[in-house]
């Protein structure tokens, strides 16, 4: 009896240990946007930005390991939608997005998006009737609300989509659109970097109100226990939320420390 005893020990301390660590060796793969400062971006070989520190944090906190890998946003949302991934980030709630992924309960970040013009080719902006027969640069597969996607697909705003804002700006520059639709952040960072500050600045309006980006986790994603660990993933941005870690990695990527 007691070397039954002993044996059903064994097992039992052994099957804790290899179910303790496939837990630890789960590797989740998620994609983001390259190049969007503040947000994801690579800098000397390093993955930096807003998001990329709350998915790091939020793996370590779960004691997973993740790995992240940048592409362009169509890209991200493709991947997302055929599975190739855990999960991208960040990304707006739409309609479409929500029938190929989960999103967490939590926010990511807020994004505010404006119209950015060329000092001294100013216009009137307060409503999207404005930008119509307007030549307007955007970001490639990027959504703008839904006011602004119709007006687009019914070609009342001349929509120009290229990679990266950094595009854009060259464009704005040469006169050969007369705005970008873009991140305000982002495209403040960028500016900042090209020594353009002085010349291209936002119109006061936002194109909509501050919106939520989130984490999608992939609908086709091959991951056991999907449910289980979204869960997980939502009790944990919750308290990065609730003890300040959020906010601290915002001032940190914004440099308001």
């Amino acid at each position: 009896m007691k070397k039954v005893f002993t044996l059903l020990l064994l097992f039992l301390l052994f099957g804790f240990t290899f179910s303790h660590s496939i837990e630890v060796k789960k590797i989740l793969d998620f994609v983001t946007l390259d190049n969007f400062r503040p947000f994801s971006y690579l800098e000397d070989s390093k993955k930096k930005g807003i998001d990329v520190d709350i998915v790091k944090e939020m793996c370590f906190r779960m004691e997973i390991k993740c790995n992240i890998y940048f592409e362009p946003w169509k890209r991200v949302l493709l991947s997302v939608e055929h599975g190739e991934y855990a999960g991208g980030f960040a990304g707006f709630k739409t309609p479409l997005r929500e029938d190929y992924s989960y999103y967490l309960d939590y926010p990511f970040h807020y994004s505010t998006y404006n119209i950015f013009v060329k000092k001294g080719r100013e216009f009137p902006f307060e409503k999207i009737d404005d930008l119509y027969d307007k030549q307007i640069g955007i970001n490639r597969g990027f959504t703008l609300g839904e006011s602004f996607d119709e007006a687009a697909a019914a070609k009342k705003i001349k929509v120009q989509e290229v990679d990266s804002v950094e595009v854009n700006i060259r464009k704005l520059m040469l006169n050969r659109i007369d705005g970008i639709a873009a991140n305000y952040h982002e495209t403040m960072m960028m500016l900042v970097n090209m020594k353009l500050l002085e010349q291209v600045h936002a119109l006061p309006h936002p194109i909509f109100r501050p919106k939520g980006a989130y984490l999608m986790m992939s609908k086709k994603s091959d991951i056991e226990n999907k449910e289980e660990l979204i869960n997980q993933m939502n009790q944990v941005i919750k308290a990065m939320y609730h003890d300040g870690t959020i906010d601290k990695i915002n001032k940190k990527n914004l440099n308001l420390q």
